[in-house]
C-alpha cells in the first residue's frame, strides 16, 4: 500500500512539472532566423600587394651552349678533357690524326716557294733587259742596230707579261697554302666558349663526324629558365614580368627572374590517343637574377609568373561572385537582415581569391558564398 503511494505521488508531479514546461513554451517568443546564420558568408579582404600569376612547368638552360663537331673525318688520335672540366674559349679538346694534313701543307708550302723562286728569275731577266735597252741607245741608229732594238724591246715586254701570271699563280698558291693551314688547324678541336665540358662523346681511334657533336660546352653559370605557355594563356605574359622559380632540387631556395623572351611563333604538338588532340604552345624564357652553385643545367623548375598585381585589392573567395545571365558580375552582400544584390566588376584573379570593384564595397562587409536561387530572389537590387 505504501509503495502504491509513493507510486502516485512520484506520476502526479510530472504530470505538475510537464503542465508548468508546457505553458512556458507556450508563452515564449517565436525565434525570427538571421540571414548571417542561415547562409554562409565571407568578409570582404583588403589585401596588399595582391598578384596573379601563371603557374608553369620549366626547365633550367645554359644561355650559352655549344655543341663542337669536327668538320673533317679523320680519327681521333687523343682527348685533352672530360666531363666536368672548365674551359676557355679556344682551348684545344682534342686532336684528329694529322699525318696526312700535315704532309698537305708541307706540300703547298714547297710549291709556293717554288712559284716565288720562278717570280724572282722572271724580274732578273727583266732587269737585264731593261740594261740592255739602255745600253742600245748608244749604238749607232742603223737598221741592223734598229731591228735588235726592237727585238729586245719585244722580248722585255714578253718578260713583263709573264711576270704577271706568275704573280696569279703565286695568288693561288697561297690561297691553296691557307687553305692547308686551316685544315690543319681544324685537326685541333677547340672549345668556342668559355663554360663547363658537360657532355665528351669524344673516343680516341674512332673517326670524327659532323652527324653527332664530340663535346657539348655550357656556361653553367648564365642560365635561364625555358616555358612552354599555352596559346589561351600566352596573351597575359609580357616582356619584364617578375617570375618566381623553385625546384625540387633546391627546395630551400627562391630563385627570381624577368620573362626575357617570347617566341614569335607557336608550336604545335599532338596528344592524346593516337595523337588526336593538338596543343599549341609558346616559348617563353626567363633570365634568373640570383643564381646559386646548386643550379644545373637540365632542372625541372616550378615557375609563377606574375601577370599582374596591386598594391591594394578587395577580395572575396570565386565562390562568392554570381554572373548573371546578360554577363555581368554580382554579389550578395548582408545589411542588418536583408540581402543586397551589388554589381561589381572583376580585376585581378588570384590562386583562390578574385578582386572585386565597386563603390558600394568595403573592407568587412560580408558577402554569401554559393549565392542560391532563393538567395537571389529574395534580395533586393
Amino acid at each position: 500500500m505504501d509503495n502504491k503511494k509513493k507510486f502516485l505521488t512520484i506520476v502526479s508531479v510530472l504530470i505538475i512539472i510537464a503542465g508548468i514546461v508546457s505553458i512556458g513554451a507556450m508563452k515564449a517568443p517565436k525565434k525570427v532566423k538571421n540571414p548571417n546564420e542561415e547562409f554562409e558568408t565571407v568578409k570582404v579582404l583588403k589585401e596588399k600587394n595582391f598578384s596573379s600569376t601563371l603557374d608553369l612547368n620549366g626547365v633550367l638552360k645554359s644561355k650559352n651552349e655549344a655543341n663542337v663537331i669536327s668538320e673533317l673525318p679523320y680519327p681521333i688520335s687523343e682527348v685533352l678533357v672530360k666531363e666536368g672540366d672548365v674551359v676557355t674559349k679556344g682551348k684545344i679538346l682534342a686532336r684528329l690524326n694529322s699525318e696526312e694534313l700535315k704532309a698537305k701543307l708541307k706540300s703547298a708550302e714547297l710549291s709556293l716557294e717554288l712559284e716565288k723562286k720562278k717570280l724572282r728569275s722572271l724580274e732578273k731577266s727583266l732587269e737585264n733587259a731593261k740594261n740592255t735597252a739602255n745600253s742600245q741607245k748608244n749604238i749607232n741608229k742603223d737598221m741592223q742596230n734598229g731591228m735588235s732594238s726592237s727585238i729586245e724591246t719585244q722580248s722585255k715586254e714578253d718578260i713583263e707579261s709573264n711576270i704577271e701570271l706568275q704573280k696569279k699563280t703565286i695568288e693561288i698558291q697561297e690561297i691553296n697554302l691557307n687553305t692547308q693551314r686551316e685544315a690543319f688547324d681544324k685537326s685541333n678541336i677547340k672549345s668556342p666558349i668559355n663554360g663547363t665540358v658537360v657532355f665528351s662523346g669524344a673516343k680516341v681511334g674512332v673517326p670524327a663526324t659532323g652527324n653527332n657533336p664530340l663535346f657539348t660546352i655550357s656556361d653553367t653559370k648564365d642560365l635561364e629558365v625555358e616555358v612552354n605557355v599555352k596559346e589561351y594563356d600566352i596573351r597575359n605574359v609580357k616582356i619584364d614580368q617578375v617570375a618566381k622559380i623553385t625546384g625540387e632540387a633546391f627546395k630551400d631556395k627562391e630563385i627570381y627572374g624577368k620573362v626575357t623572351y617570347i617566341a614569335p611563333r607557336a608550336r604545335v604538338s599532338n596528344s592524346g590517343a593516337q595523337g588526336t588532340s593538338r596543343e599549341a604552345h609558346v616559348l617563353v624564357k626567363i633570365s634568373l637574377e640570383n643564381t646559386d652553385d646548386i643550379l644545373k643545367p637540365g632542372y625541372t623548375t616550378n615557375v609563377s609568373i606574375d601577370i599582374a598585381s596591386k598594391d591594394e585589392a578587395l577580395v572575396v573567395p570565386y565562390e562568392a561572385i554570381y554572373q548573371k545571365k546578360n554577363g555581368s558580375y554580382v554579389v550578395y552582400v548582408i545589411r542588418g537582415n536583408k540581402i543586397e544584390e551589388t554589381n561589381v566588376d572583376i580585376g585581378i584573379s588570384g590562386d583562390i581569391n578574385q578582386e572585386i570593384i565597386s563603390k558600394k564595397i568595403k573592407a568587412g562587409d560580408k558577402i554569401i558564398l554559393n549565392p542560391s536561387e532563393k538567395v537571389r530572389n529574395k534580395a533586393t537590387k
